[in-house]
């Protein structure tokens, strides 16, 4: 074990020799997720190549808002701060001190930009929520698209969306959950992705972690959780690629 290790590392030195990653000062990452984790690791395998850490800029976006909605400043490192997850499922924002058991890292995504309005909505009541709330994330800015082509049923649904008793002006309904701490936006999952096990509400992306670290062969980013109904009860699946 000992000696194929060293080789994947001797392999992994190879491979970056001649790549010079010093100049890269912005590296945007919207993904959805993002987690710690992955910007740990990619710092600790391409810091060798003269990547920097700060030169992440974690941001949240989506095509119909053409494309920012929030972001940080250059300068600022990536801000992650630790929740209780069991709260988050309760949808409910609890600070946690980092490693206790049942915390949960969440990496920001910036602050509102100027111009813009995001708020946090509840996706029933369509009130909106205070801060420390997950609800959905809606977005009204002079960057939000007009619509969809030759969809209106979506169109109005999705870009028309009003805030009950306040008929002032329509939002865009992001589809995303997410909270706001203080000028801080976290995203935590989709709405149309939760899952609803024996009442609690649980987002997919933590189950396929947990499951893929249960077990080295299991090849990561290759795990799917969802549910489905069965007999009138919401249950469970998990599907895993298991590395050949």
């Amino acid at each position: 074990l000992c000696h194929i290790e060293c080789h994947q590392a001797k392999s992994e030195q190879e491979q970056l020799q001649g790549i010079d990653l010093s100049s890269w000062e912005l590296a945007f990452n919207g993904a959805e997720p993002i987690r710690p984790s992955t910007l740990e690791s990619f710092t600790a395998r391409f810091g060798q190549a003269g990547f920097r850490a700060e030169s992440f800029f974690p941001c949240y976006g989506m095509a119909e808002t053409t494309l920012i909605v929030t972001g940080s400043h250059k300068s600022e490192r990536p801000i992650i701060r630790s929740f209780d997850g069991q709260a988050l499922d309760e949808h409910r924002v609890v600070p946690a001190t980092e490693g206790e058991e049942n915390s949960r890292m969440l990496v920001g995504c910036g602050h509102v930009l100027p111009g813009e309005e995001v708020f946090i909505v509840d996706p029933e009541s369509r009130k909106r929520l205070p801060d420390h709330q997950v609800g959905e994330i809606w977005v009204r800015s002079p960057s939000v698209g007009k619509g969809y082509w030759n969809n209106p049923t979506v169109t109005e649904e999705t870009f028309e969306a009003r805030l009950a008793g306040d008929e002032a002006g329509s939002y865009l309904r992001s589809g995303d959950l997410g909270f706001m701490d203080g000028p801080e936006l976290f995203v935590t999952g989709r709405l149309k992705d939760l899952i609803i096990v024996r009442g609690v509400n649980r987002y997919p992306q933590d189950i396929e972690l947990t499951v893929e670290r249960t077990d080295s062969r299991l090849q990561a980013g290759a795990t799917a959780a969802f549910s489905v109904d069965l007999n009138g009860r919401e249950c469970l699946i998990v599907v895993g690629e298991v590395e050949r």
